[in-house]
């Protein structure tokens, strides 16, 4: 992936595309300025920017008000059930992005059930740490963490009666939610794209992560959270100017993603 500078992003055929940049009135300014558009793209509740960010302490006399009103009121005790208890998940991701994504929802209550293939195996099962450093299949610290509280269930998708045993899950356990982090191409040609899912489930959530998103003219580059750093711009700005670029430690969008991920989810 290139190693994109502020002004490449700016120019990126496949931001400009997916109407990525949007236009916000300043009224100091009587002007609008350009910016980074929404986070996530919503198909039924797009996220629109109204107004431009506050000005430094703009706002406080209003929420520091709110925030002694509350303490004020009685609180009513908490309730002893999880967050997101009933809560039905079919996870189709791999990697991190997905899978820490709907953790965060096996971790407060979600029943969630994670589906792969041994016959095209995730591979952070390759990445060590291994428990006791022995490499195997079901010893790698990564796919363990990022999948906790999670059933698991080996399908291998490339096989119709896969994808048949899958819709008939879709339909008789009615998951809440699904996931899932493969590219545009791979879920519409088994039938398991958002279109095709709503014919079954019409009021499902359906969470979608690929590098570049599932619409635009590189919708269809595969690639992972270094790619997606390089091409976001961070690679370009840390580092010392007389060296070699140098980007953040790790994969850097597979961090960020996710809790910005479940926050769309729960919305």
């Amino acid at each position: 992936a290139p190693c994109n500078s502020v002004q490449d992003i700016l120019d990126d055929p496949q931001l400009e595309a997916r109407g990525f940049w949007t236009q916000v009135h300043h009224p100091a300014l009587d002007r609008a300025l350009t910016y980074p558009g929404a986070y996530i793209k919503l198909s039924e509740t797009p996220i629109v920017y109204r107004r431009p960010a506050p000005a430094i302490g703009e706002h406080n006399d209003e929420l520091f008000g709110r925030a002694r009103s509350a303490e004020a009121r009685s609180q009513p005790p908490l309730s002893k059930t999880m967050a997101f208890e009933g809560l039905r998940v079919l996870d189709l991701g791999w990697v991190a992005v997905g899978p820490i994504t709907t953790k965060y929802l096996a971790d407060h209550g979600a029943d969630v059930i994670h589906v792969e293939s041994v016959t095209r195996p995730d591979i952070l099962r390759a990445a060590p740490p291994f428990k006791d450093g022995e490499p195997g299949f079901n010893r790698s610290q990564f796919a363990a963490n990022y999948n906790t509280g999670k059933h698991g269930l080996g399908l291998d998708l490339a096989r119709p009666e896969s994808r048949e045993l899958l819709r008939r899950i879709i339909a008789d356990w009615q998951p809440d939610v699904i996931a899932e982090s493969f590219t545009p191409r791979v879920m519409r040609s088994w039938g398991l794209d958002y279109e095709s899912v709503r014919e079954i489930k019409p009021d499902i959530v359906y969470f979608s992560t690929c590098l570049q998103g599932q619409t635009g003219p590189r919708a269809q580059f595969a690639g992972y959270g270094y790619q997606g750093a390089a091409l976001a711009g961070f690679y370009h700005i840390t580092g010392w100017p007389d060296r070699d670029l140098a980007g953040p430690h790790g994969a850097y969008s597979d961090f960020i993603n996710p809790p910005n991920a479940v926050a769309a989810i729960i919305a």
